[in-house]
């Protein structure tokens, strides 16, 4: 509620949700015999130009006019000529609808109105109340910074002020337009601002810059809008305090989005540098995996080999000969245990395909006087096992069978190896004189598989019976990578 005085009346200027009500209380009588005072109610509302019924505060210039926050806005109310002046998101202002009683007016004299989208402030001696709009043109058309006379491939020959539709081609993708407002009281000091439908999401303040270029806009079709204010620049200051708030937002968004770029970057160089670590380790084990079968297992079979045929010469003392024999033995378990070994380093052989070929060597070279039978899927896929999961699953697999030529008696061994669900499924049974599993000490082979299906996170499980045979279970998460 405002209220002034006027020599013996009193203006009341009330607020509802149902307009502008102003009250104009007299105290001079109707007539001698009656003294009463005389309450005179005036309404405005949308019908008179108020931008809502909905008012929400009033505050009062010096001049004695008043401006009002409603819901749509804010109305400038001129009490000479009684008429209204409205202005919204279009002049600058925040938007949403004005809060109840959220104004204020500071001492240098800046009106402050508060609203669901902000703050909106400015000095009211420096907002025109002119009324004029002016139009504006588009006065040029440019297609990458060149006239449209000059471009050969323009079918626009028309003035371009006149010009309702613009067709371009894929390649003409850089265009810009300028305009000019028809206020040539001040041309300085009209404000301008641009919105391309389908592109910008709001319009864009450029003060008093007349021009905007477009790149690499998607296909489609657009509709480019261009307003002006008129030389008075209405409601510049809320405009430019608006102007500047984008600008904090964009300038925000930049730093963030310089700061998530170097995250990127960071996380790709570390991606980068792990690669190269990966592909230096293939480098040194494909080297070690040569050496050692150029150098010691050449060495080994050679050996092997020169004690094999040491052994053909009848000659040789017996007791020596004994002693060549068990050299040639070493020597060919040795020259057996390298090639494992160069098998193990070599990184080329790190599939479950490869696995699954030395296995099957392996247990054709120690079952060779049992029945065995070797299961696994013919459409294995290609799956990229860790250097560790290939040497302890393999190392686990040829101590088992190790354990059943020695100890086990068996006639039959059955292996099965498969893949389900990123894991590695390794099953080994046999029809042997079996064991209570209770009553056996872990002695250094079952301790060795214990060890090893632990140091890769494995399940393992040994089931056994005297006269029931024994059976190996186990289960490793694997790393999975699919060419």
């Amino acid at each position: 509620m405002n209220a002034n005085n006027s020599n013996d009346k009193i203006i009341l200027w009330l607020g509802t949700a149902n307009g502008l009500n102003k009250l104009v209380i007299s105290d001079e009588p109707k007539n001698l015999q009656e003294l009463q005072l005389d309450v005179e109610i005036i309404k405005y509302t949308v019908e008179n130009g108020l931008s809502d019924n909905s008012v929400e505060s009033i505050l009062e210039d010096e001049n004695g006019n008043l401006w009002i926050g409603t819901s749509s806005g804010i109305s400038f109310f001129n009490i000479t000529d009684e008429t209204f002046t409205n202005y919204g998101i279009a002049d600058g202002l925040s938007g949403g609808s004005f809060n109840a009683s959220a104004a204020c007016e500071t001492q240098g004299d800046i009106l402050l109105f508060g609203s669901t989208k902000g703050l909106n402030y400015f000095d009211p001696k420096r907002v025109s109340q002119s009324n004029y709009l002016p139009a504006v043109v588009i006065t040029n058309f440019q297609i990458f910074n060149q006239p449209i006379g000059n471009d050969a491939k323009s079918d626009i020959n028309q003035n371009i002020i006149h010009k309702k539709e613009i067709v371009l081609s894929y390649d003409q993708n850089d265009f810009s337009f300028e305009f000019a407002s028809l206020d040539y009281n001040a041309p300085e000091m009209n404000q301008y601002a641009y919105m391309m439908e389908g592109f910008d999401k709001d319009w864009i303040y450029c003060g008093n810059r007349r021009y905007v270029t477009y790149t690499n806009l998607d296909p489609g079709e657009y509709v480019f809008q261009v307003k002006a204010t008129n030389s008075d620049g209405s409601l510049y200051l809320i405009r430019n305090a608006e102007t500047k708030r984008r600008k904090r937002k964009e300038e925000e968004r930049l730093r963030k989005e310089r700061e998530e770029a170097l995250l990127r970057e960071a996380e790709l160089k570390a991606k980068n540098i792990e690669h190269e670590k990966e592909l230096e380790k293939h480098k040194i084990r494909n080297r070690i995996a040569q050496d050692l079968h150029d150098e010691i297992g050449s060495n080994l079979s050679s050996i092997s080999l020169m004690s094999e045929l040491v052994q053909k010469d009848g000659k040789i003392n017996p007791d020596v000969l004994a002693k060549i024999n068990r050299i040639q033995k070493v020597a060919k378990g040795s020259s057996q245990a390298m090639r494992d070994i160069v098998w193990l380093t070599n990184p080329s052989s790190d599939n479950i395909k490869d696995l699954v070929s030395k296995m099957n060597e392996v247990a054709n070279d120690m079952l060779g006087g049992l029945k065995w039978n070797f299961n696994f899927p013919r459409n294995l896929i290609e799956i990229t096992l860790t250097p560790e999961i290939k040497r302890n699953v393999f190392f686990i697999y040829k101590e088992s069978l190790n354990n059943i030529v020695k100890h086990s008696g068996a006639k039959n061994v059955y292996i099965n190896l498969s893949e389900m669900n990123d894991q590695i499924i390794l099953k080994i049974s046999d029809d042997g004189k079996g064991f209570n599993t209770n009553a056996v000490s872990t002695g250094n082979g079952l301790k060795n598989i214990l060890n090893r299906a632990k140091e890769i996170g494995g399940k393992l499980e040994l089931n056994s019976n005297p006269g029931k045979g024994t059976e190996l279970l186990l289960e490793v998460n694997i790393t999975q990578l699919r060419d």
